[in-house]
């Protein structure tokens, strides 16, 4: 049976972690983030006094907050605050030191370059420094294959507010 209280809250609250090495010139930051995630009465642990002679009535719960622990090093621990949390392993995000799609062979860039890119190269080179284009077309030649432009008919047109 779970027991719903009217004063359950949920919570986050992080802890930062930061070092500076001026010496060597390294720094160190680490934020993890505790999510309470349901605040209930600890089962067995209520203390409940009654004294009929002075009509006084006493009651104390504790209270258990499950919790849920986001750590640096990409692992989080569920549990009760105070008490054993479990722990599961969250996947790397980057576990290479290397990235994956490095070429296993280099080859320099003029080796790679091929008589047709060398050539395209060369005649952009040419045309660059005449300042004339090989290719140069009107605009009445580009402008034909596009569908007509429609203006409308009023110039104050606005659109109604419904």
């Amino acid at each position: 049976i779970l027991w719903a209280d009217p004063t359950s809250y949920l919570v986050n609250s992080y802890s930062d972690v930061k070092e500076i090495n001026e010496k060597q010139k390294e720094s160190f930051e680490a934020t993890w983030l505790d999510t309470v995630m349901e605040t209930r009465p600890d089962q067995k642990t209520s203390l409940f006094e009654n004294d009929s002679l002075k009509r006084e009535t006493h009651e104390q719960k504790k209270w258990a907050h499950f919790v849920v622990r986001r750590n640096p090093d990409q692992s989080i621990r569920v549990g009760r605050l105070g008490g054993t949390m479990q722990k599961y392993q969250l996947p790397y995000k980057s576990i290479l030191p290397l990235p994956i799609f490095v070429p296993t062979h280099v080859i320099p860039q003029r080796e790679l370059k091929g008589s047709l890119e060398l050539e395209n190269e060369t005649k952009f080179d040419r045309v660059s420094q005449s300042g004339i284009c090989s290719m140069k077309r009107e605009v009445s030649e580009i402008t034909k294959d596009m569908p007509p432009i429609i203006r409308p008919t009023r110039q104050d047109f606005r659109a109604s507010r419904a």
